[in-house]
This record gives structure tokens, sequence and C-alpha cells, in this order.
């Protein structure tokens, strides 16, 4: 996987599907290069929190409240 750059301070990055096998470690790189992730997934089974245990998280998004939290964070 290439490199990832640092990140400006106030952006946030949405991974849609972030406690999947791909997703996870999309977020594990992306909080490792400083970014500020939030991540949108179902935890439906205990498994899935492993995937992303280690990550340091700036929020964690249910599906079913995406809308209003992106209308939140809209700026």
């Amino acid at each position: 996987m290439p490199a990832v750059q640092n990140f400006p301070g106030d952006d946030l990055i949405l991974v849609t599907g972030g406690a999947g096998f791909i997703g996870s470690n999309i977020v594990l790189e992306l909080t490792n290069a400083g970014g500020r992730v939030v991540v949108c997934d179902l935890f439906r089974s205990g498994e899935k929190w492993r995937n992303i245990a280690a990550a340091r998280l700036h929020d964690i998004v249910h599906p079913d409240d995406l809308p209003e939290w992106l209308a939140r964070h809209a700026k």
C-alpha cells in the first residue's frame, strides 16, 4: 500500500464499511498518518470491533444516522 500523506488538522475522513477487512486496513493507515477518521459501519457481531480496536477514531456512526451526521458536519 502506498504511503498516506498527512492531512490538515481540521479535515475529517469518513470511511464507510470501515470495520470490514479492507475498510479497517484503510482506517488503520489513515489514523497512523494522523487523519481524523470517522467509521460508518454495522457492528452486528463482536468480531468487527477487533478490526479497528487499534485505531484512534474521531467518531463512529451507524449507517442509519449517517445523513444526519453528514448534515451536522457539512462544513
